[in-house]
């Protein structure tokens, strides 16, 4: 094997929030290069891509500067890009450095879609779109707001005391209204992308259905999340009252 080849026992596993798995070398670099690999029709869990491995293997020793991860989705298939797209932007996060996408097939299309998402959140940043700067306002406090609930409520619980399954329910309503603004700009983002992706000639009016659907996809995401939030929200609150009734 060639200096600087990547073998599998060198290869970090790395599980992702969205349950997916991230297969990793050379993680110190400064930056990364993800294969994202291809899909079917039929829905079946994600499995490693021996030609994302031979790639990695051939292009690591001539880019060392570069870490060299491949995705493994929770799913692989057509009938879920959404989970597929939000699988390859949880590993961009975990990144957290710039990082090339490679895609292949159904993970080109994936590839896409999050890059072209990403650039329509550029472009909400040059127009200064305001549930953005909301949302980013929001951030922080929801990062603490998941996390406090959770305890305060539990607490409540089992002390027996309604007044912090109150406070848990105030608190959690911060991440509630965090992904209630969420939607709009997840949603605005696909638009902007959609727009530049058609002016600047990347794709064909004949593409651009296709395109709409996976950029959908990826908004389609954050809806999930906030019937999520809605539904914790009025779980707490049914407890509370309950707490109250007793």
């Amino acid at each position: 094997m060639r200096s600087g080849a990547l073998v599998r026992a060198e290869m970090t596993v790395v599980r992702l929030e969205t349950g997916a798995d991230l297969r990793l070398g050379n993680e110190q670099a400064p930056a990364a290069a993800v294969f994202v690999n291809g899909g079917t029709a039929r829905v079946v869990p994600g499995t490693w891509s021996a030609t994302s491995e031979l790639l990695a293997n051939e292009l690591a020793p001539r880019f060392p500067e570069l870490a060299f991860g491949e995705l493994r989705y929770r799913l692989k298939t057509w009938h879920a890009l959404d989970s597929c797209m939000d699988d390859a932007r949880a590993a961009l996060d975990l990144l957290g450095r710039p990082t090339l996408l490679v895609g292949f097939s159904m993970g080109g299309a994936v590839s896409i879609g999050v890059a072209a998402h990403e650039a329509g959140h550029a472009l909400q940043h040059k127009a200064a779109y305001a549930p953005l700067h909301i949302r980013m306002a929001l951030v922080p406090l929801t990062q603490f707001a998941t996390q406090a609930s959770f305890f305060l409520f539990f607490g409540g619980l089992f002390l027996g005391f309604a007044k912090l399954i109150f406070l848990a329910l105030l608190i959690y309503g911060v991440f509630a209204v965090f992904q209630l603004v969420t939607l709009p700009v997840e949603y605005d983002a696909s638009r902007r992308a959609k727009e530049q992706l058609v002016r600047a000639g990347i794709v064909t009016q004949h593409e651009a259905p296709a395109v709409n659907k996976v950029l959908n996809a990826a908004a389609l995401t954050y809806v999930a999340a906030l019937v999520s939030a809605v539904l914790t929200f009025l779980y707490y609150l049914s407890v509370f009252r309950g707490s109250n009734r007793n």
